[in-house]
């Protein structure tokens, strides 16, 4: 009985993570999914009767998540996926690029600023 209550969960877990891993999300997005997931296995696990499930059940129930993670994996777009993440890296660096400029000038204009006062002081 205990090893039907494992599979169920161990079904479960490899579904929630699977879809959650292989999903182009931003980090936020894929943050709140996984907590989204946790609760509803949570849920499913406090609702969860051992009585109202057979092996066979489980086995089934086990064996079509592992077919849907592969199917999942088999349709996954890897090339679209890459251009998306190389997008997000180039608008990423270009953003850096734009701060680095904002705090040299930043810099700059102190020690100018700074040099002025210690013209004035002497």
């Amino acid at each position: 009985m205990m090893k039907k209550c494992c599979a169920f969960l161990t079904g479960i877990a490899i579904g929630a993570v699977v879809t959650a891993l292989i999903t182009p999300k931003t980090g936020k997005e894929l943050q709140e999914d996984l907590i989204k997931k946790a609760n509803e296995m949570q849920k499913k696990i406090k609702d969860f009767d051992i009585k109202d499930l057979s092996f066979n059940e489980t086995k089934e129930a086990l064996k079509q998540k592992i077919e849907d993670a592969k199917k999942m994996i088999d349709e996954f777009n890897w090339e679209d996926s890459k251009e998306k993440v190389q997008k997000k890296f180039d608008e990423m660096s270009e953003r850096l690029m734009e701060i680095k400029e904002q705090l040299t000038e930043a810099k700059e204009e102190i020690t100018e600023e700074a040099q002025e006062i210690i013209d004035v002081a002497t």
